[in-house]
């Protein structure tokens, strides 16, 4: 199987148009992201905070406790896309050498490292 095109891909990505501005909504307040608070050990992020607030897609969010919106700042410059995602595992698609993910609206960031808290809101 010939991997030549994964080095011409991740050249390519760094432009990549992921927001520097990031959103993730939790039931938990918290300083700094932690993977091995995840289900998956990434951290999910959606681009657009009103999308984000009216769909709430995190994970297990419940409405009857309260609800934090984090603004998150971001430094990912190697973003794969839809197409490793569908073709690679997770962990293969970080060791190419891909720090992130964009899936359109949403946004997996592998190291906790690459995102900073700006703001927390309780909503």
């Amino acid at each position: 199987m010939d991997e030549s095109w994964i080095a011409e891909k991740v050249a390519k990505s760094v432009l990549s148009a992921v927001p520097r501005t990031l959103w993730h909504v939790s039931n938990q307040r918290f300083r700094k992201f932690d993977p091995r608070m995840t289900a998956q050990g990434i951290l999910w992020f959606a681009k657009d905070r009103d999308d984000l607030l009216k769909n709430l897609h995190g994970a297990s969010i419940r409405t009857s406790v309260p609800v934090y919106v984090y603004e998150v700042a971001t430094k990912v410059k190697n973003p794969a896309g839809w197409d490793e995602y569908d073709k690679y595992m997770l962990d293969q698609i970080e060791q190419i050498g891909f720090d992130s993910i964009d899936l359109g609206d949403d946004v997996i960031v592998f190291d906790p490292k690459n995102v900073r808290i700006v703001n927390v809101e309780e909503v």
